[in-house]
């Protein structure tokens, strides 16, 4: 590997590593509209509303990316929050915080830092990212202080040796300091708005859009109409988030995925990485966070705004054509659960038609092939039947049978795990024509019997369909009503019995006090996501994990929700992370 190699890409990436810094440290907060429109601009916009407008009202409407702080105050807020309590769960946000202030000369946390950093603490701040350019916008008080600050500890960090140059252009001063193409930079003032268009992240794509100094410059004589703030995608991504959260980012994702980088990349991705590109090439037009945080609780919520045929699909696939209740399932005991309620038909036939023909009519091949292995065809026999009610529960592992099993064979490993996988099919009718077929093709390997209660009764309204003449069969299906599931091996057949039957003792997540996103996974009709419970967690494998920083890391966490929603303006993912409250503090 030559030098000039390892040189180009130490440089390529210390310069990603900035850029991430700056996002992880301007990852800040929302809202938009016209409040105080009118005012100078020589004096700090009062609403954040109009702070975001005027901010975004500088950046092109090519721009690639946008994170943004309307209010500086709230973003405070909001990272002290994490740095407080997340934090501590997870040090590396201290870590950042660290680093950020030893780059960029800015303590995140403290206004009193902004302040001597020349910006206006109470104000707010765009980064955004153009042609892999980033462009960082906010409101200085002392501008002096704002180059000591800002502007040194960036050509400090990059190595930008290059004297300071200062020119009049089309009216406007814009000063520059360049050390080579990419590695450049430039800005100028409109009042109190600093406009600074940083060093590249990498040189290619940056000098397809010019140097900083030119870069500025069009940034200089840019109209409102040709900005970023009144593009059909931004507004919606402002709806859609609200302003609610104060950390928001927005991706223009028909740029950032159509770039010259993302088709480098490409090259070497997967092919089912490469596929998945291709269809948001189609069918993804944008995509935003949202970011809050409060005493014992961070909430990330992403969205995406597919295309109008996507939008379409999901919307009339969102909500399953039947009801069922899962809370017999969902004990307290529950570790990890996952649900759907979406309507399969709908989504399956919105999956299909947003395939290319060549990708469509291969995954039906290999749907006919997998199928004749267990005599059935897996979309007429199975698929047609299915509601789209579904979940996967986990509530505990052996980890001495687990590590026993694991070195004899797999289906021995898969006993140890307490698990049970459900799905609703339309009726019972269809279920048990699926079971006989499946028993039919299986003969010789399968058995298909009543299930046992705890006094050896046969129960007919539960068949058992199970792998015969297998000394460590993994588990067994189980087919009630219209209802198949599958419970491995760590159950006994009476104690799937008192699952299907709501008749288990164990305390149910849909009633339970102190865990709010626990209920909310068990009982919320037409629920799409991921449930983790930490208590189980600390209580079930704290004791088995005896590595202390994951020990009190488990007894930190509460809850996590993971739960994906539709609705008219896009697809919407929520992430929230409960935390255990903290400890009073001594007298």
């Amino acid at each position: 590997m030559s030098e000039s190699f390892v040189a180009k890409n130490a440089g390529y990436a210390r310069r990603v590593g900035l850029l991430t810094l700056l996002v992880a440290g301007l990852l800040l907060g929302p809202a938009i509209g016209c409040g105080g429109c009118s005012e100078s601009k020589d004096s700090v916009p009062t609403s954040k509303a109009a702070r975001v407008e005027q901010m975004t009202s500088r950046l092109p409407a090519s721009t690639d990316m946008v994170v943004i702080a309307g209010d500086l105050v709230e973003t405070r807020q909001t990272l002290n929050d994490l740095h407080s309590r997340v934090g501590q769960v997870l040090p590396v946000a201290q870590l950042i915080q660290q680093q950020i202030q030893s780059e960029i000369g800015v303590n995140i946390l403290s206004a009193e830092s902004w302040q001597q950093a020349g910006i206006a603490p109470n104000s707010g701040l765009v980064l955004g990212i153009l042609n892999n350019r980033p462009i960082l916008l906010t409101y200085v008080d002392d501008r002096q202080a704002f180059e000591a600050t800002i502007v040194e500890r960036t050509k400090k960090t990059l190595r930008i040796e290059a004297p300071i140059k200062s020119e009049e252009i089309a009216g406007q001063t814009i000063k520059s300091a360049s050390q080579t193409a990419g590695r450049d930079m430039a800005w100028f003032y409109d009042g109190k708005l600093a406009i600074v268009a940083l060093p590249a992240i990498e040189t290619k794509d940056a000098m397809e859009g010019g140097s900083a100094i030119v870069v500025a410059s069009q940034l200089a004589s840019l109209k409102k109409a040709d900005s970023l703030q009144p593009t059909a995608g931004f507004q919606k991504f402002y709806k859609a988030l609200g302003a609610d959260y104060p950390v928001s980012a927005y991706v223009n994702a028909e740029r950032f995925l159509n770039s010259t980088s993302m088709a480098d990349s490409q090259k070497d991705m997967r092919a089912g990485a490469s596929a998945f590109v291709n269809w948001s090439k189609q069918n993804a037009r944008g995509v935003g966070l949202g970011l809050k945080a409060e005493t014992n609780q961070a909430k990330l919520r992403a969205f995406i705004d597919p295309s109008d045929e996507i939008t379409k699909s999901a919307l009339a696939a969102r909500k399953a054509p039947s009801s069922i209740n899962w809370e017999s399932f969902a004990t307290d005991k529950t570790l990890l659960g996952i649900r759907s309620s979406a309507n399969f038909q709908q989504l399956w036939k919105g999956y299909l038609a947003s395939l290319p023909d060549a990708q469509r009519r291969s995954l039906q091949r290999d749907l006919q092939h997998m199928g004749k292995d267990f005599g059935i065809d897996i979309e007429s026999d199975v698929f047609s039947g299915l509601t789209g009610n579904a979940v996967f529960f986990f509530y505990g592992v052996d980890l001495g049978a687990l590590m026993g099993g694991m070195q004899d064979d797999v289906f021995q490993a898969i006993r140890a795990f307490g698990a049970v996988a459900s799905v609703q099919l339309n009726d019972q009718a269809t279920l048990e024509a699926l079971v006989q077929k499946l028993n039919t093709a299986g003969k010789g390997m399968l058995g298909l019997r009543y299930l046992a209660d705890e006094s050896g009764e046969p129960v007919e309204s539960i068949q058992v369909l199970e792998l015969k003449n297998m000394e460590s069969t993994p588990g067994s299906f189980y087919a009630k009503d219209d209802r198949l599931t599958f419970a491995t091996a760590a159950f006994s057949e009476w104690s799937v019995q008192q699952y299907l039957t709501d008749s288990r003792t164990d305390a149910k997540l849909s009633s339970a006090a102190n865990l709010d996103l626990g209920k909310r996974f068990a009982s919320h009709e037409g629920f799409h996501g991921i449930y983790i419970n930490f208590v189980r967690a600390a209580d079930h494998l704290g004791s088995a994990v005896p590595i202390p920083m994951v020990q009190q890391t488990l007894n930190q966490l509460e809850e996590l929700l993971i739960e994906v929603e539709v609705e008219n303006e896009g697809i919407f993912t929520t992430v929230t992370l409960d935390l255990m409250p903290a400890p009073a503090a001594a007298p």
